[in-house]
Formats: C-alpha cells, sequence, structure tokens
C-alpha cells in the first residue's frame, strides 16, 4: 500500500495540525487572499502577518474586505500546506474532541 495523497486530506485534519499563524509558518504552509468579486489573489506574508497579530492568531473561517481600488469585494484566505500541491480555502469547523487552543481577537 501506498501513503495517503496530502491532495485527499480534508481541511479539519490540516486545521488539527497548524491553527495558528506560527503553526502555518512552522509547518511551512503558503498563504493567499482570493476576492470573491474582482478575483484579485495577493500572497500573504506570513512574517508581517505575524508581527501585526501575533503568532497565536488564527486566519481559519475568516475574511477581510478587498485590497483593490473601489473593490467592494471580501476576500478568502487560500492555504497550500506542505507536502500538498493544490491551494485550500482556510474554512473548516474546529475538529471534535479537541479543545480550543487560542482565543479569537476580532
Amino acid at each position: 500500500m501506498g501513503s495517503t495523497n496530502p491532495d485527499r486530506i480534508p481541511a479539519i485534519q490540516w486545521r488539527r495540525q497548524s491553527e495558528t499563524l506560527g503553526e502555518m509558518r512552522a509547518n511551512g504552509w503558503r498563504l493567499t487572499s482570493r476576492c470573491r468579486t474582482c478575483m484579485l489573489e495577493m500572497v500573504v506574508n506570513l512574517d508581517i502577518l505575524i508581527l501585526l497579530k501575533g503568532e497565536d492568531f488564527s486566519l481559519w473561517n475568516r475574511t477581510a474586505p478587498c485590497r483593490r481600488l473601489y473593490c467592494p469585494g471580501i476576500v478568502d484566505f487560500w492555504a497550500v500546506p506542505h507536502p500538498r500541491a493544490l491551494a485550500m480555502k482556510l474554512a473548516a469547523d474546529w475538529p471534535p474532541g479537541v479543545p480550543p487552543r487560542v482565543q479569537r481577537s476580532a
């Protein structure tokens, strides 16, 4: 038998190992933001975001306003966890039976 294809692992399992920005950086994740309206996609710099929000901040199930001038859209955050090849939207329920590790701030 071969190993499990990382692109078939559900988001809830990825969230279990990398809930916070610090964990994402330590595990080699690459993040982007993508607008639902204008489709602008931008790289998320984890180092800068950690400086602004802290290592315990989480982007799971979060959105933000689009940064394109005059676009009224909302962006979703996407990630490519190492060794996964395909991006996944950072949207997943908290894994059952696991106590939350971080206090989320607005």
